[in-house]
């Protein structure tokens, strides 16, 4: 048997998340810190230069951005762990890629906002991604301000 925290579990963290949200006006949240995405998931990866992001909307399906090499064994996580809280999920091909991968994951915020009506986001970091293991680009916070 794995261990693994339960559904239920996981969707009352979230809900704690969320009402941290409605106390400071935010409409969701960028996360790119990977033991933050596995608290509230039970899914991870080793990231390294490539960006892996959760974003959890006030009201909306949670949503993760990934490297696509990583896709068969994020769903066969999901099936393990038995984890269904993420309901959209996006794939890109490789890091930095042509456009920059940052590019990909700014229209894929821009959609998500169109869709729920996101006009605050809070980012764990405001480069889009950790650089600590080799990211580089521009600033997301910087592309969705000129967006």
């Amino acid at each position: 048997m794995i261990p693994r925290i339960t559904e239920g579990e996981l969707r009352h963290r979230i809900n704690i998340l969320k009402g941290y949200m409605d106390e400071n006006g935010l409409d969701a949240v960028y996360i790119t810190n990977l033991p933050n995405i596995f608290y509230l998931t039970n899914l991870y990866i080793l990231s390294t230069e490539r960006p892996f992001i959760l974003i959890v909307p006030r009201d909306g399906e949670i949503t993760l951005i990934s490297p696509l090499l990583e896709r068969d064994r994020l769903e066969f996580m999901e099936k393990v762990m038995d984890s269904h809280v993420v309901g959209r999920k996006h794939f890109y091909f490789d890091f930095p890629g042509d456009p920059h991968v940052i590019l990909l994951i700014r229209d894929w915020v821009m959609g998500l906002a169109r869709d729920y009506g996101i006009k605050s986001i809070g980012m764990d970091n405001p480069a889009g991604a950790p650089s600590y293991w080799g990211y580089y680009g521009p600033p997301l916070s910087e592309l969705l301000q000129k967006s």
